[in-house]
């Protein structure tokens, strides 16, 4: 491709896209930009997570669709707890009431008992 850069220094041969897994590498380039992870710092929003997951579905485009909240700053379990609380999941009218409370309030330790106690129940 010829010189480029301030300096003029050579460029290299150009770069072949291969489109074997383009979106999950575009969403990998993304996530590490964002700092995206999968699991939460915190031990009680994984476990309020888990619960979730194993009783709603969440969509394929989970990962990769912004209306189930922003990215940044966030993890995998962040949003899905979020889009949880906030009736984007699906699941019992009950059970998402109570952990919207405990999440607007910032009480995840609280958040995680609740799950737990549901947990024995079940």
């Amino acid at each position: 491709l010829g010189k480029g850069g301030a300096r003029g220094e050579a460029l290299g041969p150009p770069v072949r896209l291969t489109f074997d897994e383009p979106l999950k590498t575009e969403r990998t380039a993304i996530h590490k930009l964002l700092h995206y992870s999968e699991q939460s710092a915190s031990p009680a929003t994984r476990i309020v997570a888990r619960y979730i997951e194993d009783h709603c579905v969440l969509p394929a485009d989970f990962d990769a669709h912004h209306k189930y909240g922003p990215k940044s700053g966030a993890s995998h379990d962040d949003r899905v707890v979020r889009a949880f609380v906030y009736g984007l999941l699906g699941g019992d009218d009950n059970t998402r009431l109570r952990l919207k409370k405990y999440v607007k309030n910032r009480q995840f330790h609280q958040a995680a008992e609740f799950v737990q106690q549901l947990q024995l129940d079940d």
